[in-house]
């Protein structure tokens, strides 16, 4: 088998736990007792979600905290994807096939670095082994750089079953841009945005950051603009954590061009009040969404939830994640994978599950907190 490209690694930010509670991973969750939760689910009969982790990309922004493989030709992923798929039957062989899979994200990375032979393969590896659901009400999601993708892309993503877009934008303030190495035109994202809604997608989401280098609150004011006359359905911010001991990428960044705590706090006040005042409900964490899309729908009801895979208005479900240091949440057990591309490497070639660490969640800390 080839050998996959080099690795940096670390936790993913973006798949923690339940952020309520103060309990860390720890290695008494094992690959035995992971296999043991997945077993015991099946007794609940509750639907699936699973999450795959596609870590490429083809150049690194210089703000990012997510696990990344550095990699320039699609077909260096093709290692991963056939590890990917021995997963698949690992934890195939403990679940009931019955249980419909309701929730599916392609996260990253770049989850469009793949090639669109390779993104049916995927989706072919994933019917193989689960029981996608074809229902309307499915909620299939991928996270798409607008720099990785065009119409063509969007096409076949819906031809796979995928009826939900989250597009990676950051920031779209050229200044910014320049100071992330993350250079993105807006008619990139206006294009796809465009395309999505002939197309018929059901939900459209902007992820946006704040605390940038060289962002400011009236320039993010003016992204925001500029994103709420695209009216996508939901619109998130996240904070940039400088953490240049961790992340290489990040010393490039010049520490004086870097907002300091107040201004960060003060721009993501500003940035809640100016997507409530144009009519986006707040659903929490800086989160927002359309009045009549789901999740704000589900926070009137009192049905909104947040888990690993954020926020959800769907009725409970068990949850796999897939790829290297993705997270798994089975009833009360939280178990993440390997961290490190080689120790995921090894559990997998050895047919063992890559369950490094876990924790068991504390009841009831699943509520969406607004």
């Amino acid at each position: 088998m080839p050998s996959l490209p080099q690795y940096r690694p670390h936790q993913a930010v973006d798949e923690t736990p339940d952020p309520l509670s103060p309990a860390p991973f720890h290695p008494d969750i094992d690959a035995a007792a992971f296999a043991a939760a997945l077993s015991a689910s099946n007794a609940t009969g509750n639907p699936l979600s699973l999450y795959v982790h596609l870590p490429f990309c083809r150049q690194h922004c210089h703000h990012c905290v997510r696990d990344k493989i550095a990699a320039r030709e699609a077909q260096q992923a093709d290692p991963y994807l056939q590890r990917l798929e021995r997963e698949m039957v690992l934890v195939a062989s403990h679940l009931d096939r019955a249980r419909k899979i309701t929730q599916l994200v392609w996260g990253g990375g770049t989850p469009t670095f793949l090639t669109l032979g390779q993104m049916s393969r995927l989706i072919d590896m994933l019917d193989a082994h689960f029981t996608l659901s074809g229902d309307r009400n499915r909620d299939y999601a991928i996270e798409i750089d607008p720099r990785e993708a065009n119409v063509f892309t969007l096409r076949h993503l819906q031809t796979l079953g995928f009826n939900r877009l989250s597009l990676g934008v950051a920031d779209l303030d050229l200044r910014v841009q320049q100071a992330i190495n993350r250079i993105q035109p807006r008619v990139l994202t206006e294009n796809l945005v465009d395309e999505a809604r002939r197309l018929g997608f059901q939900t459209l989401s902007l992820e946006l950051v704040y605390g940038l280098p060289q962002q400011t609150q009236d320039s993010l004011s003016e992204t925001l603009e500029q994103v709420i006359a695209l009216a996508p359905d939901r619109v998130s911010l996240t904070p940039y954590m400088h953490w240049p001991e961790r992340y290489a990428a990040q010393r490039s960044i010049d520490v004086a061009l870097l907002p300091d705590a107040h201004a960060s706090g003060t721009m993501a006040d500003a940035a809640r009040e100016q997507l409530v005042m144009a009519g986006y409900v707040h659903l929490g964490r800086l989160h927002f969404a359309l009045p009549d899309d789901s999740l704000a729908i589900a926070l009137h009801q009192g049905t909104l939830r947040h888990g690993v895979l954020g926020y959800s208005g769907q009725a409970p479900t068990d949850h796999v994640g897939f790829g290297v240091s993705a997270i798994s949440q089975v009833d009360g057990l939280y178990a993440q994978n390997a961290t490190l591309l080689p120790d995921y490497v090894m559990a997998i070639d050895s047919d063992r599950l890559a369950t490094i660490q876990g924790l068991v969640a504390v009841a009831g800390r699943d509520v969406a907190q607004p």
